[in-house]
Formats: structure tokens, C-alpha cells, sequence
């Protein structure tokens, strides 16, 4: 693009006018939004490479026990360098409309995956991870997703003629039609925008023909060394312009000295059409898995199904993931590689012998607490190629200082076929848990394991811990509208442990409590989708909203439960992303505890008390530190993206993001919650004597903590400060903290 030095202005600029009748024209060519019905076929590839392999690459290091990589090397279209295909997932689909573009949905006909990938047995996470990290584009939108993030598209009807600066580069004639080129940039380089060229008809129509997309790597973007986006667009019979092909071209760079790597995503758009179609098309899938006939499609029918051709690479890729297996100490590099991706112990390695049977997580082999000091533990759990419906699970685990043996035993039942693991999206299951543990009542937080050894440093001392034996009943039923019920029976029961005890108002020793409920829960998060690993799923897109509701019920009398309780919480999180000013998380909660009841039935905030941040957590809180019977919270996270140390001279080059967070909680514990202690009355019955170290929050006086951060150190690491305002007073109040987390993204 042209460098101008000249000042930019927007009043009477034939080029920011040319743009604004192009704006105001594009819903012209809404497509779906014109007809009652519309379908149209699409094909996408996705293939990852490493990039820049050279000769000389191939003769150094490990390459030069792989003669046979000579043969799966060749030129990329896109960027004239040589590349070497790893892995590649092809997918051909229907596309769907109806209401005038009120409804849609993407139906799958094919699907196949070949590659690497399937060696690390990465299960969804590389094809879902790919797709969500490089998101289809709509150029017509306000906002592009793209990279996880929200961008000002150069059509924005709300903020394209304020963000960007247009210039009308030249008029060019294709195919008998005259057309402008307009290049386009942010209007300061270091906001996150892309940069590109616009071919536009030029007439008084002004459609759109043809566009190039690019994002400067002054944006301050991880691991990119460059992205460039391409799009082509045909005429409708009726007039309209609709997308035909698009492709995105991305290169990696890690660090340098590291080899590249490239991701290339195709797709290709035909058969366009208006009939009319039948109403069990739009009918919500039961399932998110591919049917596996669709996934097994023989390559005669690929080649006449695929719109577009393989490169002879791409059409070696099973011969090469073949050739990679074979090689002489290979097996032990993808003994470990599995290990640490999936955070799982594999006890199988051939692609085409899949494992019944993990050891999971490794994360939690040892750990360390003030209760066990050292603890050992050992997990397994059976996988769906054992019995796709029912799924076991369980763990021995001992600490050396208590000299106890703890464990889990679990059997779910899976009423929907899963493909490896019970949590699967969407959910319809039934699950009974027998546990015999260890635990911090501030545990139960973490999303994690309780014993992840990264997690067993703790910035406070905390030996208020709980021996608790658990038998639960759980059944969970999802749908792919995002919405799911559950509800559970439990019984359980709890001994203190460490410093932790039960004591009367009398000072009399409590042995132990029993409790037997009963919840119901609504959690909904519409349009979320999910990626699934070895142990866990995750949501992809982190705008999805969430909304739940929980009621719990106390059943005195039942299986030996001695206290009658409701408890009902609420909790809403949404994340609003602000394009070049990063994005803000916002979480509230709030629940009640209605009934008369001993503390460890109390609410208390979800405390961190882990050098290592956890989401929708304090991060200042002692364990058990507040205890109340009614409360609200409040938490805000704004990651700023950059936004003020992109404009700082020098800082700028570390691609240092700001991070700013508030955290509020307001609550009370109502009188007839209160012990009153009085030495020559009765022991009450019901309520026990708050545990040391627990203090009271005043109604009028909320607690609230505040972070200022700085992330993407070095590309991974996120350091905050956080900071008390309230309650400094207290004996067990940190006043202030360093907290730390690895992140990997752009």
C-alpha cells in the first residue's frame, strides 16, 4: 500500500463518499434477507503446514532421518513458498435459510480428517480450535471475528468512516465491467484493523466485486507473521452480489530460530437457490456429533464431490502420517507429546488402536496440603471405544502425614452414543459418584482439580480443611439450543480436619454433620459451541452469554440428613467485546440462604487462595474469610488489548496489553443466623460457632478488591496486581497480592 504523509480528511473526499453509498447499498445484496428460502452448497478445507521448508531445512536436525519429507513438500498459491502439509480436514455442508434469513443452519453431508492431529489424538480441539481461531468472515458486518477478537469491518455502517482511511487507488476494467479500487487502512496504525483493497463497481449500484483483507503485524498480535484474507464475490440472476469463494491465508512465527508454520482455510459457495424446503431441515440436532457414516466417504466420492482439487501434498497426507509413524523414535516423542497436550497417561500409541483406558489427569500424580503434606494420587477412567454409553470412573489417592487413603469411584450412564467421553456436547446423562476425600470449603471454586500440583502453592496458610465422605445421584440433559437441567440428589457427610472444628455454642465438640439434599438447576447459554478434549469440553466462542438459576433443598430425615434448607443462587456473565478497545467481562451473582443453619451450610465468596488466577474468583479472600446467608457480587474484567502501550514508543514492541478489574461483594448474615454464646444456657442445636479467622461484612461496606495488569508478557505470561480497599483491617486481610497465569493466544 502506498505510504501518504499528506493530511487525511473526510469532508469532501470522493473516496470516503464512494465508501458511504457503498455502506448505505449493501443490504441491496442481503440475499437471505430478500427470499423466503434460500440453499446454497459449501466446501471447506482447512490445512495447517509448516512453512518456509527449505532444502537445507530437511538436512538438519531430526529432518534428516525423514528422507521420505522430500516428497510431501510444494510451492503454496497463496504465498509462492514452500510448505509441507501436516494435517487436513475437508467438510462439504448444505446451507440453509428461511423467514427471510431469520433462520439458518449449516447441514453436513461429508466430512473427512487426515493428518497429525490424529496421531496426538487431539479429538475435536484442532478441527474446533482452528474453526473458532479462524471464523468464517462476512465483510458485510459491523463487527469480523476473527482471532477471538471483534473488528471494525471497512462496511461498518456504525464506525467504518470514523476507524479507517479510504483512498480511491485506481479504476480498472474486468471482464467488460468498470470497477474502482479503494485501499483502506486504520486510521492509527497501532489500533487492531485490518488494512486492504475494495473493488467496487462503479456505477450507481456500487457493488461490491472483489476484496483483500490483511492485518498489519504493528497491531500487536501474537505469533502472526501474516494474515491476509481474500473474497470473491458473483451476481445472482435476481441482481444480487453474493460471496463465491473465500480464502484465508495465515503464517505463524512462534519465536524465531523455530520453524513456521501456515494455516490456509478454504471455501467455496454454489448451487444457489430459492425453492421451497421442508420444515425438518430447520429441526435442532439431537446430537453435535458427525453421524459416522459421513465420515467414512471413500476417496472415489470426495474426488467427485470436492469443487476443488487436492495438491499432490495434500493428496499424500494419509501416506505421510504412515511414514511418520514408522520412523525410528518417533513412538516416545508421541508417547510424551500426547502426555502433555491431553494431560493424560496414553496406554496405546497406533492410530488404529484406540485407547479404552485413560490415566488422567497427570496434573494431580503428587500434590501437597497442610492436612496430607505430600499426596500421591492415581486416576483412570474408561473411554467410549470400551462401551460408547457407559463410562467408569475413579481414583486412589493417599496423603503421607494423615496417613489416610482417599477415593472416588463414578459410573455414568450416556443416554446419547458419545465418541470418547460422557461430556460431550450436547449432555444427556446419569451419573452416581461415590467420593471419600479431603477438601478446602473454598475448593469447591476452582476450576480445576483441588489437587492440581500447580495450584497446591497457596499465598496463605489456610488449615481449615474437611474430611468428607459423598454419594451423589446426577442427571444432566442438555440441548443444542444451549439450554440444560439438571438435578441431583445427595447425601453426605463432613468431619473437620487441620484447624478446622465444630463446635457448639457451649464450646462442645461437634463429631460431625450429615446433610441430604435435593437441586434443580437452569443453565442456559445460547449460541455457545463447545470443543472437547481428553478430560473437559470448552466453550469456544467466549461471547456466548450465560444465565443460570439453582435451588437447592435441605431433606432433614433423609438418609440421615439432620438440616432442613433452601438455598437459591443466581448468575449472569456476558463478555462485550470493543473491537480496538479489547473487551470487558461482566459477572454477576447473587443467592440467598433462607433457613436457620450451621456455618458450613452457609455462603461464603468464591476465594482463590492459588498464586495462579482463576476466573470469577477474589483473589484476596481467605478461605471461609466472610460467611453470610444473603449476598450480591459484582466482577469486572476489562482487557484494554493494547490500546495505551501500543501508543508508548519502545513499549510497543513487547505487545504488552493492559488489564484493569474490579471486584465487588456485598453481603450480610441475618440474626437468626448468628450464634449467640452464652455460657449458662443450652447448646443450640442447630447453629455452630463461626470458624477462627471468620469475620462478618458490614451491610453499608462492601468488599471490594482492585487489579491492575499486565498480560501477554512474552506472548504467554499474564501478571496482575491486586490491591484491598475494604476490610484492611482484619487480621487475616492480605492487603495486597501478585497473582500469574499462562495463556496462549493472539
Amino acid at each position: 500500500m502506498k505510504v501518504r504523509k499528506e493530511k487525511y480528511r473526510r469532508k469532501d473526499n470522493p473516496a470516503v463518499e464512494l465508501m458511504r453509498r457503498v455502506i448505505q447499498d449493501k443490504e441491496r445484496n442481503d440475499w437471505p434477507a430478500h427470499n423466503a428460502y434460500t440453499s446454497r452448497n459449501k466446501y471447506t478445507k482447512l490445512v495447517a503446514s509448516l512453512n518456509d521448508v527449505s532444502e537445507r531445512t530437511l538436512q538438519q536436525g531430526g529432518y534428516k532421518r525423514m528422507p521420505y519429507l522430500k516428497d510431501h513438500v510444494e510451492v503454496c498459491n497463496a504465498t509462492g513458498r514452500y510448505i509441507m502439509p501436516l494435517s487436513i480436514n475437508e467438510k462439504l455442508s448444505r446451507v440453509v435459510t428461511r423467514n427471510y434469513g431469520a433462520a439458518e443452519k449449516e447441514i453436513t453431508e461429508a466430512e473427512r480428517h487426515e493428518g497429525l492431529d490424529e496421531l496426538l489424538e487431539l479429538g475435536d480441539i484442532a478441527e474446533a480450535g482452528l474453526a473458532d481461531v479462524f471464523s468464517e468472515v462476512d465483510i458485510t458486518d459491523d463487527d469480523i471475528r476473527i482471532l477471538q477478537r471483534r473488528i471494525t469491518s471497512p462496511l461498518s455502517r456504525r464506525t467504518a468512516l470514523s476507524f479507517y482511511r479510504y483512498y480511491i487507488e485506481d479504476t480498472l476494467t474486468v471482464d467488460g465491467t468498470k470497477l474502482y479500487e479503494l485501499s483502506f487502512r486504520p486510521n492509527n496504525r497501532q489500533d487492531f484493523g485490518f488494512s486492504g483493497v475494495l473493488l467496487v463497481s462503479a456505477d450507481s449500484i456500487c457493488r461490491l466485486h472483489y476484496a483483500t483483507l490483511t492485518l498489519p503485524r504493528q497491531t500487536g498480535i501474537n505469533w502472526i507473521d501474516g494474515l491476509t484474507l481474500t473474497q470473491g464475490f458473483t451476481t445472482l440472476p435476481t441482481g444480487e452480489r453474493v460471496l463465491e469463494s473465500d480464502v484465508m491465508t495465515l503464517q505463524l512465527l512462534v519465536m524465531e530460530g523455530v520453524q513456521k508454520a501456515l494455516v490456509q482455510r478454504t471455501t467455496q459457495y454454489s448451487a444457489f437457490a430459492t425453492d421451497s424446503l421442508p420444515a425438518h431441515l430447520f429441526a435442532p440436532a439431537t446430537s453435535s456429533l458427525p453421524d459416522p457414516a459421513l465420515l467414512q466417504r471413500d476417496p472415489a466420492f470426495w474426488a467427485a464431490a470436492r469443487p476443488l482439487p487436492l495438491t499432490q501434498a495434500e493428496e499424500r497426507i494419509t501416506a505421510f502420517k504412515d511414514d511418520i509413524f514408522q520412523t525410528r523414535g518417533f513412538k516416545p516423542l508421541l508417547w510424551v507429546a500426547r502426555a502433555l497436550v491431553n494431560n493424560n497417561i496414553p496406554l496405546t500409541l497406533h492410530p488404529d488402536t484406540p485407547a479404552k483406558l485413560d490415566l488422567t489427569p497427570v496434573n494431580t500424580l503428587i500434590s501437597f496440603n497442610p492436612v496430607e503434606k505430600a499426596r500421591i494420587r492415581l486416576s483412570a477412567r474408561t473411554t467410549a471405544h470400551l462401551w460408547p454409553h457407559l463410562f467408569l470412573k475413579g481414583y486412589a489417592a493417599y496423603g503421607f502425614k494423615d496417613r489416610r487413603w482417599k477415593g472416588l469411584g463414578e459410573i455414568t450412564y450416556a443416554f446419547n452414543r458419545r465418541q470418547y467421553m460422557p461430556g460431550e456436547f450436547p449432555v444427556h446423562n446419569l451419573t452416581l459418584t461415590y467420593q471419600n476425600d479431603l477438601m478446602r470449603p473454598a475448593d469447591k471454586f476452582l476450576e480445576t482439580d483441588k489437587d492440581n500440583v500447580f495450584t497446591s502453592l497457596k499465598w496463605t496458610k489456610s488449615e481449615s480443611m474437611m474430611y468428607f465422605e459423598r454419594v451423589r445421584l446426577l442427571y444432566e440433559r442438555e440441548w443444542t439450543n444451549g439450554l440444560r437441567f439438571h438435578i441431583q440428589l445427595r447425601r453426605e457427610h463432613d468431619r473437620a480436619a487441620g484447624t478446622m472444628q465444630f463446635l457448639r455454642t457451649d464450646s462442645t465438640q461437634l463429631a460431625g454433620l450429615t446433610v441430604s439434599d435435593a437441586t434443580v438447576g437452569l443453565y442456559f447459554r445460547p449460541g455457545a459451541k463447545y470443543f472437547t478434549s481428553k478430560r473437559r469440553r470448552k466453550a469456544l466462542n467466549q461471547e456466548a452469554p450465560i444465565y443460570s438459576l439453582t435451588h437447592t433443598t435441605g431433606l432433614s430425615g433423609v438418609l440421615g440428613g439432620q438440616y432442613r434448607y433452601n438455598i437459591t443462587e443466581i448468575e449472569h456473565w456476558r463478555r462485550l467485546q470493543l473491537n480496538s478497545w479489547g473487551k470487558l467481562d461482566i459477572s454477576l451473582r447473587g443467592g440467598v440462604q433462607w433457613n436457620r443453619v450451621p456455618f458450613p451450610l452457609l455462603l461464603m465468596p468464591a476465594s482463590n487462595l492459588s498464586y495462579i488466577k482463576q476466573r470469577n474468583t477474589y483473589g484476596l479472600v481467605n478461605n471461609m474469610e466472610f460467611l453470610y446467608d444473603r449476598y450480591a457480587s459484582l466482577m469486572l474484567g476489562w482487557d484494554m488489548s493494547g490500546k495505551l502501550f501500543n501508543r508508548i514508543p519502545l513499549i510497543s514492541r513487547l505487545k504488552w496489553r493492559e488489564y484493569l478489574g474490579l471486584n465487588v461483594l456485598w453481603g450480610t448474615l441475618s440474626h437468626k443466623n448468628r450464634p449467640q454464646v452464652s455460657p449458662a444456657g443450652p447448646a443450640d442445636d442447630t447453629l455452630l460457632l463461626l470458624p477462627e479467622g471468620s469475620s462478618l461484612l458490614d451491610p453499608h461496606t462492601p468488599y471490594v478488591e482492585g487489579i491492575v495488569g499486565i498480560h501477554n508478557i512474552l506472548n504467554l505470561l499474564h501478571v496482575e496486581y491486586v490491591h484491598r480497599f475494604t476490610y484492611r483491617h482484619l487480621p487475616t486481610a492480605n492487603r495486597w497480592g501478585i497473582r500469574l497465569k499462562l495463556v496462549f493466544g493472539f
